[in-house]
């Protein structure tokens, strides 16, 4: 993932999700400010390994 690892405003901008604060850089926690934005990411991060699972 692209996020992983980024923080506050670079987290944002990257991920499209305002109060983004944390994601690690092994991609195993992420935290944003509020739980709508929490829902968002893990559908985010769900749709991508999906795809990248379909790909192979």
């Amino acid at each position: 993932m692209a996020w992983r690892g980024l923080r506050d405003a670079e987290l944002s901008a990257v991920t499209g999700l305002p109060g983004s604060v944390f994601v690690h850089s092994n991609g195993f926690i992420a935290i944003h400010a509020g739980r709508e934005e929490t829902l968002q990411m893990i559908i985010k991060t769900l749709s991508q390994q999906i795809s990248s699972t379909t790909q192979e």
